[in-house]
């Protein structure tokens, strides 16, 4: 939880978001803060989140 947010949850709808309206993507760019302070575990999270996505390649 990041400021009463679950970013983990929030990426995961992001994604899912983007599978369904533009199914025709053929990559997913994602930029950003993507681990908050780098935790090792934020980056294996951050991994099987996009790996189990079912999102053309990220």
């Amino acid at each position: 939880m990041l400021y009463g947010i679950d970013p983990a949850q929030r990426l995961c709808d992001t994604l899912d978001h983007v599978s369904r309206v533009h199914a025709d993507a053929k990559l997913i760019l994602i930029t950003g803060d993507l681990a908050d302070t780098g935790d090792p575990a934020a980056y294996v999270l951050l991994r099987e989140i996009c790996r189990t996505s079912g999102s053309p390649s990220i």
